[in-house]
């Protein structure tokens, strides 16, 4: 019973983060999700097929601009935010994103 009861405080502290606890007929199932706004994924799409952000990712890593970098997941980054090509469907989507959220 003490088992149970340790697991049962496990699941609580579970429950308040991310992770999700799901109970087996012999064993714990943890799992965890992390879900992206679709608006990233349209920019970090839009990132790899811009011309115009590849010569920056370029002279980001030959150390020619400071306030530039490029993430490990291979977006460009300008002082920690993720840059947005100069795309007007894209700045459109955003601006609807913010305006009705």
């Amino acid at each position: 019973m003490l088992a149970s009861l340790y697991i049962s405080k496990d699941q609580e502290h579970l429950n308040t983060t991310d992770w999700r606890f799901y109970p087996a007929e012999d064993c714990v199932v943890v799992s965890s999700f992390q879900g992206e706004p679709q608006i990233v994924s349209s920019i970090r799409a839009a990132q790899r097929t811009d011309p115009s952000i590849h010569e920056l990712k370029l002279k980001v890593r030959a150390g020619e601009l400071e306030d530039y970098s490029v993430s490990s997941d291979g977006c460009l980054r300008f002082r920690g935010r993720l840059v947005v090509p100069n795309l007007i469907d894209l700045k459109e989507e955003i601006l609807r994103e913010a305006h009705c959220s």
